[in-house]
């Protein structure tokens, strides 16, 4: 079985179907009625599993956030990926448009730290690399603020609950370097992983320059 066979299959196992506490919202297995379409959960499913088909089965970077936000990977299904960046409406240099479905209704959703995420990172390396690259989040699933269109730091509990699910994708990849959007996951892999890990700064903070200058010292 091939690394990305291997990764499909554990994220089926552990990531779509679980339940979650509180205010966590699993996209993959459940559904919003006022702000998704019929069968989004299975949409965003698919999505996910055809980031993987695209990605080679020799991953050189890993980047890992914290959790989805509620406008990127909350309805694409995809980490650090809009439904615009997945559709082709904003550049990437990497997805498929043809591979991927909208989740959400009405127009679809588009985030900022998704746009500026893959512009820079198309803008720093050819596009052959691009299939090298895999990004993820210690927590797989949208933690909601006030409303579920918002977005809140996951609590102590949650990274803890969701660390080990992140550390069985690492142990399948086995990336060459692993890089942390942002001091929550760059102190929790830190700790979990004992080894160096890269810290930039989380796009919703930094300027698109600051991520161009950080990928600089990595590829």
């Amino acid at each position: 079985m091939s690394y990305m066979e291997e990764l499909k299959t554990y994220i089926r196992k552990h990531v779509f179907g679980a339940e979650t506490q509180g205010t966590l919202f699993n996209q993959y297995r459940h559904v919003n009625s006022e702000y998704d379409r019929k069968d989004a959960n299975l949409t965003r499913q698919k999505n996910l599993m055809a980031y993987c088909d695209q990605l080679s089965d020799s991953i050189d970077v890993m980047f890992v956030g914290i959790a989805p936000g509620y406008s990127g990977c909350r309805f694409s299904g995809v980490p650090f990926a809009s439904e615009q960046t997945l559709l082709g409406k904003k550049k990437s240099n990497f997805f498929d448009p043809s591979l991927y479905s909208q989740s959400s209704n009405g127009k679809p959703r588009t985030e900022n730290s998704a746009t500026k995420v893959w512009n820079s990172i198309s803008d720093c390396v050819d596009s052959t690399v691009l299939p090298h690259i895999f990004l993820w989040n210690v927590v797989p699933y949208h933690p909601q603020g006030q409303t579920a269109l918002s977005n809140r730091d996951p609590e102590d509990w949650e990274t803890e609950q969701y660390a080990a699910l992140c550390q069985g994708i690492i142990d399948i990849l086995k990336p060459k370097q692993i890089c942390a959007f942002g001091e929550i996951p760059h102190k929790k892999l830190k700790s979990m992983l004992k080894r160096d890990i890269q810290y930039i700064p989380h796009p919703s903070r930094a300027s698109y320059t600051t991520l161009k200058d950080a990928y600089a010292s990595i590829f």
